[in-house]
């Protein structure tokens, strides 16, 4: 039973392979050692020391998130269309959704947007449905049907609906921190003014066990300062051109039009460190070679990241990631 499991799991990624050759993608490889895992700070990161030889000195280096810094790097280098399918790494991620070594999915396109990314990521799903003759998928939360259109909605609707929260008007975190105590969300007084945990925290306990959707759905336009690495929308800079996809209530993908400006950079790598800080966990290092890109104005772009493992647990109808893995990691 392991092996046909398997043997589906390495057919999928073949077919995605295949779906972004033949959309003209060029295929990458980047390093596993890297100078900074990223800037995400509740992300607890996999560390080493490269011992220089004949010599007592010795470097630290981290196992990446993501790829995300180095295809960047490969796009200021000239590259425009490119996809990996890169190992990445999290620890203190253990759960029927989480190991903390997994498979994940980066593509970019240059001059594109979030919405380009959006309808990447339709076509993908279209393109494996057929190749595995699908048009449901079997979860714990129901069979949600993938045939288009999906369901598009945003952040914002979504506090107003289950939270009676307006978004805009909790800039001072503070304030939401006491709507979320008042409605008996359990949250730490240390995070009353860190925007990030308050938001998540809400969005997790509420929004989340909410999600019963019947297709697909994109959420869309997250608060900017809860997207790192994504576009102000022009329209509202409180929320960026960023959207995730769910299916039933499993997040899959994560996308966004590139942030561009090194100032806006510079000031989320700040709050990034602030809170390592605040934690009581070391930051990560600025990653100098990136900030170099981002002063010559980096030109615009738009990317996905999308997790491969749980692609493969809903595509088969299993609840457990650990389930479609060739070699997971176990409990103790």
């Amino acid at each position: 039973m392991k092996k046909k499991i398997l043997e589906l799991r390495f057919k999928i990624i073949q077919y995605i392979r295949e779906y972004f050759l033949s959309k003209g993608f060029l295929e990458v490889d980047t390093p596993i050692l890297a100078n900074t895992p990223g800037i995400e700070p509740h992300l607890e990161a996999f560390t080493t020391k490269l011992k220089f030889p004949n010599s007592s000195q010795s470097k630290k280096y981290y196992l990446p998130f993501s790829p995300e810094f180095y295809m960047k790097k490969l796009l200021a280098m000239g590259f425009n269309n490119i996809f990996q399918i890169a190992h990445c790494f999290r620890n203190e991620e253990l759960s029927d959704l989480h190991q903390p070594e997994f498979l994940m999915l980066e593509w970019y396109r240059t001059n594109a947007d979030y919405i380009k990314i959006l309808e990447d990521t339709e076509e993908l799903f279209d393109w494996l449905a057929n190749k595995l003759q699908l048009k449901t998928i079997t979860t714990p939360y129901g069979e949600i049907s993938i045939e288009k259109p999906w369901e598009k909605i945003t952040v914002r609707f979504l506090f107003r609906k289950f939270l009676r929260i307006e978004l805009e008007k909790c800039t001072f975190p503070y304030k939401l921190y006491s709507i979320l105590k008042n409605m008996g969300i359990k949250i730490d007084e240390k995070y009353c003014v860190d925007f990030n945990t308050l938001f998540f925290s809400a969005f997790l306990n509420v929004i989340e066990p909410n999600l019963n959707f019947k297709k697909p759905v994109f959420i869309m336009d997250y608060p900017t300062i809860v997207s790192a690495l994504a576009k102000p929308k022009e329209n509202n800079i409180f929320y960026s051109e960023r959207f995730e996809l769910y299916i039933g209530k499993v997040e899959l993908v994560n996308a966004c039009t590139e942030l561009t400006d090194y100032l806006t950079y510079m000031d989320k790598y700040s709050l990034s460190t602030e809170e390592r800080k605040n934690m009581k966990k070391s930051p990560y290092p600025l990653d100098m070679d990136f900030t170099k890109i981002m002063k010559k104005n980096f030109k615009p772009s738009a990317g996905a990241a999308l997790g491969i493992d749980r692609l493969v647990m809903l595509l088969l109808g299993k609840t457990k990631i650990d389930e479609i893995m060739p070699f997971p990691i176990k409990r103790s």
